[in-house]
Parts: structure tokens; sequence; C-alpha cells
């Protein structure tokens, strides 16, 4: 089971942050691959309580099909808490945070090397 004190605090950073990591483990996605996913690629399952999850373009995909990928019900809910707090209905699903704890409508671009 996945913890995260982040999650915890309410606020949307630590909801943003603690569904990425959910999202990540659940589905194996690289740090780039979640970064670039939409609103419209989460999925809610209607046989079981998770969900699916839509990979675009991965840099094992050499043909670039995309892949689905299921992800579980805590997941799912996390997601789910990030974006009521948040308010988004479409876009880039994980965005930026600006000061005072506001999201950018700008995507959460991945880490660089140099920070």
């Amino acid at each position: 089971m996945i913890s995260h004190q982040g999650e915890d605090s309410g606020c949307l950073q630590g909801l943003r942050d603690g569904a990425i990591v959910r999202l990540m483990s659940d589905s194996l996605a690289r740090v780039s691959e979640v970064s670039a996913l939409q609103y419209s690629d989460v999925e809610p399952e209607t046989t079981t309580s998770g969900g699916t999850v839509h990979i675009r373009a991965s840099k094992t995909d050499q043909f670039g099909d995309g892949s689905t990928r299921y992800i579980g019900p805590a997941t799912l809910a996390a997601i789910g808490r990030y974006l009521t707090a948040s308010g988004h209905t479409s876009g880039p699903l994980f965005r930026r945070l600006l000061l005072g704890g506001h999201s950018s409508p700008a995507r959460r671009s991945a880490p660089t090397a140099s920070g």
C-alpha cells in the first residue's frame, strides 16, 4: 500500500503529487508519459472500481500505437480528489502549480537533469 503525507494534507500540490506517484506505480509509466497525459486519457471502468489510462506515446512504443494500462481503485480515487480540488475538466491532467497553490493551464513538465 502506498501512503502519501502530501495527500493527507489536502493541499492541491499534495493531492497532485500523490496522484502522480500512485499512477506511475500502477501503470509503470515514465515521468514523460505521465506529464503528457490529458484529462480524457483517464477512464473509469464500468465493471470494476478501477480504471484505465491511455499512454499516447512511449519511449518503447516504436510504432506510436500507444497503450492502455489498468489503474487500481485507490489510484482512480486519488486522481478524482485531485481533479475535484483543481476544478480541471479538460486539457492536461497534471498541471504546474503557481504561487498560492493555484494551478496553471499549462501541463506539468517532466523534470530536467538541471532541476
